[in-house]
């Protein structure tokens, strides 16, 4: 009996591994909201990638709290999530140019 739980637990415990994948991490191509959702989309290795935040979606710009209207196009963003939906976005300001 104890076998079978830790087996199914080491399953289980994989599956969640499996599942979430790595975060992405590139620049911020375009912010949207609208009375429905929030999404981002981020552009990575040339390809753009469209996530939908979750209701609570914890969103950082240079490490301190922010909104989603804080982020903004040509940020750089860590964003974690599973699927399509972003869980953590993690941005940091664009850097200005002289």
């Amino acid at each position: 009996m104890l076998k079978r739980c830790v087996g199914s637990l080491l399953v289980l415990s994989l599956a969640a591994v499996i599942a979430c994948a790595a975060p992405v991490e590139d620049t911020i191509k375009k912010v949207e909201c609208t009375k429905e959702k929030c999404s981002i989309v981020v552009t990575a290795k040339d390809k753009d990638t469209t996530f939908n935040l979750t209701k609570d979606c914890k969103v950082t710009v240079d490490g301190k709290e922010a909104k989603v209207t804080d982020l903004k196009e040509g940020q750089t963003a860590k964003v974690t999530y599973e699927k399509t939906q972003a869980s953590v976005v993690e941005a940091t300001s664009a850097k200005k140019k002289k």
